[in-house]
């Protein structure tokens, strides 16, 4: 000790070290912290190198949350079930969770007739109390149905021949999300699993942020790809478990990260975030993200 508290003994700290070396483009040498000058020349204080220690911190936000977690799959009747992106998210989650703290519901709705919405009513009043009894931190909902390619329409259900029945916009959110199933929807993350009509059409897009006005989910994700394919998301949806359900972090701070590692989402699709920016404050940022993670006008 009193060799290196000497007035003549000079620190040379780590960081110097380390960029001294790689300035003079050599191995790196071992660290002597403390030296002196003795006639012009650098000598060691220390006969042996400085050995260091020290504990990683990891940043509060890679924290484990695991808040009460709500994951809610609503699909159109007829639609595929296989390799279900939401039940991913769940299996991501599953060991951060125990049974009563992680939901997940997979619901398919028919509401294409009178005689069947009424049905659908009737359920969605069930589904409304049960979810809206439970008051989950986090609650994530996917929407997997068709959209019209001419129009941006929803497809609803079957009609009495079995043919295909589309609704306006704000009109099939209105009836998929019937009270008190709407108030499952404020605060939420709502993913559009549908094709790129959806925000194609100036009319269909409008109708879309009024109903996101309306129920006022905080996020809500959509895709250009005129014939989106779910199965590029599953890197990204994985990705969002971690960084935002677990971690922590807000989707909006971590949007580019995710999709930085999705590059097959990336190759396929446009990404559209609508965020409510300030849920007691009535408005609507629109944030699309193009291909190669460049801002794009809308």
């Amino acid at each position: 000790m009193k060799k290196v508290c000497a007035v003549d003994a000079n620190f040379h700290c780590p960081g110097c070290h380390e960029l001294w070396d790689g300035a003079s483009k050599r191995n790196l040498t071992p660290y002597f912290a403390f030296t002196r000058n003795v006639h012009g020349k650098t000598i060691h204080v220390l006969d042996q190198p400085v050995i260091m220690s020290s504990i990683c911190e990891r940043a509060s936000k890679s924290q484990v949350c695991a808040e009460s977690t709500l994951i809610l799959h609503l699909l159109c009747t007829g639609m595929e079930t296989r390799g279900s992106l939401p039940l991913l998210l769940k299996t991501t989650l599953d060991e951060y969770h125990t049974k009563a703290s992680l939901e997940y519901a997979e619901v398919t709705f028919d509401f294409g007739m009178q005689r069947k919405f009424d049905r659908w009513r009737a359920k969605a009043k069930k589904l409304g109390a049960k979810f809206g009894a439970s008051d989950f931190k986090c609650k994530i909902i996917f929407i997997t149905v068709h959209s019209e390619v001419t129009r941006g329409d929803l497809f609803a259900g079957k009609d009495e021949k079995g043919g295909d029945v589309a609704m306006r916009v704000e009109e099939f959110m209105s009836c998929l999300f019937s009270p008190p199933l709407e108030e499952v929807v404020y605060a939420s993350t709502l993913f559009m699993l549908t094709c790129g009509p959806l925000v194609s059409f100036q009319e269909s897009f409008m109708s879309m942020q009024q109903s996101i006005k309306h129920l006022r989910p905080e996020y809500t994700i959509a895709f250009t790809a005129p014939n989106f394919i779910n199965a590029v998301l599953k890197s990204f949806l994985v990705s969002y478990g971690v960084q935002v359900l677990i971690e922590g972090h807000a989707l909006g701070d971590v949007l580019q990260d995710l999709l930085n590692v999705s590059l097959g989402l990336q190759m396929h699709t446009d990404v559209i975030l609508f965020h409510i920016a300030g849920l007691g404050i009535d408005t609507l940022g629109i944030i699309a993200i193009g291909v190669r993670g460049e801002i794009l006008c809308l």
